[in-house]
């Protein structure tokens, strides 16, 4: 399979996973396992699982992609635990109609789940943690396929969050038959999808033409225009215009200003926060019956389990249970807001799609991306990972002062839910410790054990700068940590990779000295009896082959001669035939 840490631009199409078939690794197997991970393509893809007892198979597994506008497309999941599985945030918590979605897929799971959005117990905030609220949209449904009998209950939808999912179907074949009674709204949509093909549309996933640039390029700025014009009016028309105005209203309000309050917010209905309905329901001044027409009349923003619990149990006058489960019937009408909000989804969609094309065009160039123009994409998509990875860019164009002020401007620009906040507070120090080294005449490959030790008091945290910590300390040190998606303790993995059990289940000890090198590297082959001719391959970081040697004996020894090679980090493989037989990685260092 496929698995991806922090590293945003995946683009799988039209492969063919088994998963599930080999009997030495984890008790869990995956197709695709994305974390920290955006901008991904994964379409027109076969999961097929291989029936295990003692192993969990997932054919897509999606980890903290945020809130962008992610899609899983046109896959089709068979024989598995789990076919397409969200895990944490993978949401916008502002707007329902954007984050990941599950579309146009075919499922046969016969012993599983076909969709799951599921909330990581482990991890601290998980209010916000779900998938996109609105699976499909009102002009397009989700159009996929389900398991049409299978012994896992709740095998169409599992939701595990506390965020209720709208599921959007067209026709009674495509509606989920079995889910999570009423944290899954299943609702009839009026527009079929017809699900077309990227892969055939000519967006195969190798490198654009001057004229599919051009075409990408216009779509582009056509769906922006419409997004920042109708963006503009739904600022307006959120708490009038202005979220603090009224958050002033009501903390200055008293119970003889019921009546004026209550008009006031019912003015700006449907179009009132949820910080706003809060801060209104925890002043105590509208009396149950007032606070329960508030509620009723903005469905959008009601759609949260935090909420309902909040309202029924955490305010001064708690509202009854019967006003609290006809708030949660309430969730399911259509108001202006939800077609502006959709049709904003819509547009934002649109805008990903486009933009993520052009960015993984620009990657796919042998030279060096042109710093500026993907600044220019991915300022254009006004979301807070694509200011992270902005800050990037500049961090690799040694441009620190710039990527210093981009960073102390993100407050500012987007505000911040808790997780976000303790998200932030981490990538500045991780930002500053990679400017330190950097600036220093080092790299991070030349880390002490002293500022090891400092990377780890950041490496257990559940955000995008701890898995780039972790992908760091692996990699380069073989310091591995998995965090649980469980209940379980987390523990530091040996240091042992997956390559060196490989030489071990074939009686072999291989190693490679000095390590770092500098003139020369030793490769020593040691076995209890002889073994057939190996190959010898040598890449550098970016994939590319610097080195091949055949036949090399097993028992036996080999001298590399590496004066005239670049500094930095190779990866090696002994292979007999086609079958991996060790691996692992050296440093060069002169």
């Amino acid at each position: 399979g496929i698995w991806v840490s922090s590293v945003d631009h995946l683009i799988a199409l039209s492969n063919a996973f088994v998963v599930g078939g080999l009997s030495d690794v984890d008790q869990k197997s995956y197709g695709i396992y994305l974390e920290h991970s955006t901008a991904y393509r994964i379409e027109e893809n076969t999961f097929e699982g291989e029936i295990h007892p003692s192993k969990k198979t997932y054919g897509v597994f999606v980890y903290e992609s945020g809130s962008d506008n992610n899609k899983v497309y046109r896959n089709t999941f068979q024989n598995l635990d789990y076919g397409q599985y969200g895990v944490a945030v993978n949401r916008n918590s502002t707007n329902p109609f954007e984050g990941l979605q599950f579309l146009c897929s075919e499922n046969a799971n016969s012993f599983g789940v076909d969709i799951s959005s599921i909330k990581n117990d482990p991890a601290p905030y998980n209010i916000n943690h779900g998938i996109r609220d609105y699976q499909g949209y009102f002009f397009a449904s989700a159009a996929n396929g389900f398991t049409p009998v299978s012994s896992a209950a709740e095998h169409s939808i599992t939701n595990s969050t506390q965020n209720v999912l709208t599921y959007l179907f067209n026709d009674v074949s495509e509606a989920p038959v079995s889910y999570t009674s009423g944290m899954v709204i299943p609702m009839q949509s009026a527009a079929w999808n017809a699900c077309p093909s990227n892969i055939t549309g000519g967006y195969g996933g190798g490198a654009l033409s001057l004229s599919q640039k051009q075409a990408a390029g216009d779509s582009l700025a056509l769906k922006e225009v419409a997004y920042l014009n109708l963006l503009y009016n739904y600022y307006q028309l959120i708490d009038g215009g202005s979220t603090n105005v009224i958050l002033n209203e009501i903390q200055y309000s008293w119970p003889e200003d019921a009546w004026d309050l209550r008009d006031e917010l019912l003015s700006h209905s449907p179009y009132l926060s949820e910080e706003v309905i809060r801060e209104a329901a925890d002043r105590g001044v509208l009396p149950p019956a007032m606070l329960l027409e508030i509620c009723l009349a903005n469905p959008d923003a009601m759609g949260s389990e935090d909420l309902m619990d909040y309202l029924g149990n955490s305010i001064p006058s708690p509202l009854p249970a019967y006003m609290v489960d006809l708030i949660r019937v309430c969730r399911e009408q259509e108001t202006a807001r939800t077609t502006l909000e959709a049709t904003l989804g819509g547009y934002g969609a649109q805008m990903m799609f486009w933009s993520n094309l052009l960015l993984a065009d620009l990657k796919l160039d042998t030279l060096r991306p042109d710093a500026n123009i993907m600044m220019n994409y991915l300022q254009r998509r006004q979301t807070l990972s694509s200011a992270y990875s902005m800050i990037e860019v500049l961090v690799a164009d040694s441009n620190y002062v710039a990527a210093e002020a981009s960073l102390a401007d993100l407050p500012e620009q987007f505000p911040m839910n808790e997780a976000e906040e303790a998200a932030y507070n981490h990538y500045v120090s991780w930002f500053g410790f990679r400017k330190d080294i950097l600036t220093n005449g080092r790299n991070l490959l030349q880390l002490n054990e002293e500022e090891i030790d400092w990377l780890l008091t950041l490496a257990y945290a559940y955000d995008r700068p701890g898995a780039q910590i972790r992908n760091l300390l692996c990699f380069c040190y073989d310091i591995c940590i998995e965090l649980p998606i469980s209940e379980s303790e987390s523990q530091p993995k040996s240091g042992k990779l997956p390559s060196t059990r490989l030489a071990e289940n074939h009686d072999m000890l291989i190693k490679v000295f000095p390590n770092p090198a500098n003139t020369y590297l030793s490769i020593s082959i040691e076995t209890k009896k002889a073994a057939n001719p190996m190959t010898l391959i040598i890449s550098d970081i970016s994939g590319r082959q610097v080195y091949r040697y055949q036949p090399l004996s097993a028992p036996g020894h080999h001298l590399v001669d590496t004066r005239k090679w670049n500094e930095g980090l190779y990866l090696y493989q002994l292979r007999d035939n086609q079958t991996l037989i060790g691996s692992g990685k050296f440093i060069i260092r002169h």
